[in-house]
């Protein structure tokens, strides 16, 4: 098997953080051998205060079970061995095992993500550098030449010359050297998003046309994004500023030798007791809406949250306590008004700055976060963006509900679908939310229905992790060839298991089409979209609800009874054969479907119209069940009976490939247990899609071998028609293939 994608270091741990396991990539991101880091606390690997804090926040996790990094990439910083910080991109995941909640963190280095720009003094953009694309969504060729206000909104974009030219008149600065808080424009948004500046001089040789070189002036600009950025800033009780992380500089514009000692209340509109509601940090946890205070005199929303913990890493003398908790002079004392502490604020710390009972510093930490764009903007997700494990590629469909992108599993290479479905569109049509799709697909494994591995449940949007399927839509294959009986015969024995199994689980489809089928690149049959899958308990259970496309619907539903959803999936197949077979739909309008009036045309044979007659039966008592069906000599014609119903079974798991989810840094052990009890986690998609990928790699080896093999008859191509469609056909009450469902669907 080709090897897994090697470049993630991964760590998983339980939620007390003890490590679980790690792979070979922990030890060189961080330094430490394996054997060093199993049994310790996964904070060994954080720097000072996320080390001190992350405890108290897998217990608020634990607590409200409301994700705050899980299903995100984050860029977060790392500790190595040799007391190095290390700027990285996290992405964690949780997965229920044998003992229990097991977290999955998934590091790398982080990726630029600044964009560096070289303008000519008129304006003009000579070269580019880093990470321009993401940021701005210009190729270099769109941005080489242009005029640099391109990228700006107003009134910048008509001023700009402006202001460059009084520059060069005057030479006064005014950005030049200093970072910057502005807006810029993407190329797919309508709203501009904030930005941090720097802007320097550079003497650039250029090579004229006529081979000389000449030095001349140019300006380069460094842009940095800071829409939900973070900046961590520790302060000691009286909130003097003891350290700051690197995203500092790109939020303030300070620099951190500038903020050092003095009070946060620089760099916050209001003073402590507005924030904290005491006039001193106290104990407990704060979250506040606050205008931040940017050098070059703007300001900006942002949110605060501030956590008190001790530590024992940071002397007292600079937390701004001596011994015996006296203040130290290290830092500037505040105003004798605000180091008092209020009467009856509820503060139960040491004003000293001690925890009490310890020898450790009290000290607060402060995460201050830019407030991004408009709501709008959380929509556009662009192809190579992350949502955790998975890298974003291509949109697939989209509809009502959320919409369906490729993705690349970053641990394997392989590809998914992942379906995006939005709990405001559920809530505003009064459906249920997490949707009942997610309860009816983890019921059904089975090689023609599309399955599903995981699914990520945000408080806004749940995201399905769904099997991708590279292939067409049966409904187009129909549409634009003469697909032979032989072929049509294959692929509706398939759908036919696939519906036995549904059914045999306790599930109906409701929504079976040409345009709910994959014909994948082997010429098999995939059932999609389970969107308006329900379950039904017993023979009798009626159901209610009209939803599904009209042409495939059967009779009942439009009289607005309550049905067996049974029955009404089997006039679906019905209609499905029909237009398999003739490339028409059967029923020319409601009024048809409701009579069963319809006609035959001619390439349709005669045990297959014997078939389709029994099906598209008014009354749904008349139908045939589903095994009369499979058992029809029109089924059975050139096999041996009716097709045989698949297990999947899971007891056979390949120690090849548990081997290579070790080597991942997953324990075999928990991917066995999560195999074994069903589970649908990042142990059992990890497994399943190496296991597609080596069967994969199986299947393509056998066929470059010399040896003949047999093969299942394959739906021919789009360029394979073989004559004009529904030649020498009755289309009197026959309809076009394309249709949309009642209600959208995704796929």
């Amino acid at each position: 098997m080709s090897s897994v994608i090697a470049s993630y270091a991964v760590v998983t741990s339980d939620v007390h953080g003890t490590i679980l396991s790690v792979n070979q990539n922990v030890t060189r991101l961080f330094g430490y051998p394996a054997e060093e880091l199993l049994g310790e606390n996964v904070s060994i690997l954080m720097p000072s205060p996320y080390r001190e804090q992350h405890d108290r926040y897998i217990e608020r996790y634990i607590t409200s079970k409301k994700p705050r990094v899980l299903g995100r990439s984050r860029e977060v910083e790392g500790k190595h061995r040799d007391g190095r910080r290390l700027a990285l991109t996290l992405t964690l995941s949780e997965a229920e095992s044998g003992r229990g909640l097991v977290f999955i963190a998934m590091f790398e280095k982080s990726r630029d993500r600044t964009a560096t720009f070289w303008m000519k003094e008129d304006g003009a953009i000579s070269n580019v550098a880093g990470n321009y694309y993401y940021l701005f969504g210009f190729t270099r060729a769109e941005l080489i030449g242009q005029n640099i206000n391109k990228l700006m909104p107003e009134p910048h974009k008509t001023q700009h010359q402006r202001y460059v030219q009084k520059y060069m008149d005057t030479g006064v600065a005014t950005v030049i050297n200093r970072e910057r808080n502005l807006k810029a424009m993407h190329k797919a948004r309508r709203e501009p998003f904030e930005i941090s500046l720097h802007v320097s001089e550079e003497q650039v040789e250029v090579e004229k046309e006529d081979g000389t070189v000449q030095v001349e002036r140019q300006f380069k600009g460094i842009i940095t994004p800071v829409e939900d950025l973070d900046a961590i800033i520790t302060v000691n009780p009286m909130g003097i500023i003891i350290s700051v992380s690197e995203d500092f500089l790109f939020l303030f514009g300070y620099n951190k030798e500038e903020v050092i000692g003095e009070n946060i209340a620089m760099l916050v509109k209001g003073n402590i007791k507005e924030i904290t509601g005491t006039r001193a940090f106290g104990d407990g946890s704060i979250t506040r809406k606050v205008v931040g205070l940017h050098k070059d005199g703007s300001v900006f929303t942002a949110t605060i949250e501030i956590e008190s913990f001790a530590s024992d890493k940071i002397p007292a003398s600079v937390a701004g306590v001596e011994e015996g908790g006296s203040s130290s002079g290290a830092a500037p004392a505040p105003k004798e008004e605000e180091a008092q502490s209020s009467d009856g604020a509820g503060s139960s710390h040491s004003d000293s700055g001690v925890e009490e009972g310890t020898n450790k510093a009290k000290l607060f930490m402060c995460k201050i976060t830019r407030c991004g764009g408009k709501k709008a903007d959380k929509e556009i997700i662009t192809e190579g963006q992350y949502m955790g494990h998975y890298t974003y590629g291509k949109t697939l469909g989209s509809g009502y509900f959320g919409k369906v992108r490729m993705a690349i599993h970053r641990l394997t290479g392989e590809k998914v679908a992942i379906k995006t479905l939005r709990k405001k569109q559920y809530e505003s049509v009064k459906m249920e939310f997490p949707p009942r799709e997610v309860k009816v697909l983890k019921v059904l494994t089975h090689p023609y229905i599309n399955q599903i591995y995981d699914t990520v449940v945000l408080h806004d949007r749940v995201h399905l992790i769904l099997e991708f399927v590279e292939g067409r839509e049966l409904c187009e294959i129909v549409e634009t060839t003469n697909v032979p009986e032989n072929v049509c015969r294959h692929l509706f024995r398939q759908i036919l298991v696939a519906v036995e199994y549904m059914h045999a689980k306790g599930v109906v489809h409701r929504d079976l089409k040409l345009e709910n089928i994959i014909v994948d690149k082997h010429g098999n049959a995939k059932i999609i979209d389970l969107g308006f899958g329900n379950f039904f308990f017993g023979p009798n259970h009626l159901l209610k609800t009209f939803c599904g496309s009209p042409d495939y619907a059967a009779p009942e539903l439009f009289l607005g009874k309550p049905y067996l959803g049974v029955q009404a999936d089997i006039w679906s197949l019905g209609v499905m054969l029909f237009a398999m077979l003739s490339g028409f739909l059967p029923f020319k309008n409601t009024n048809y479907i409701l009579e069963g009036n319809y006609f035959f045309p001619d390439n349709i044979p005669a045990d297959a119209r014997d078939l389709i007659s029994m099906i598209l039966k008014v009354n749904p008592a008349e139908r045939p069940p589903l095994d009369q069906i499979l058992n029809h000599r029109w089924v059975c014609e050139g096999y041996d009976g009716r097709p045989a119903q698949i297990e999947v079974r899971y007891d056979a798991i390949d120690p090849v490939l548990l081997g290579k989810m070790e080597s991942i840094g997953l324990s075999p052990v928990a991917v066995q247990d999560a195999i074994r009890n069903g589970e649908y986690n990042e142990f059992t998609t990890t497994y399943f899609l190496l296991k597609k990928k080596y069967e994969r790699e199986q299947l393509l080896a056998a066929s470059s071998s010399p040896a003949p093999h047999a093969a299942a008859p394959a739906a021919p191509a789009a360029g394979d028609a073989s004559g004009d469609k529904g030649k020498g056909t009755k289309k009197t009450n026959s309809k076009k293939l394309r249709n949309k469902s009642d209600e959208c669907t995704l796929l």
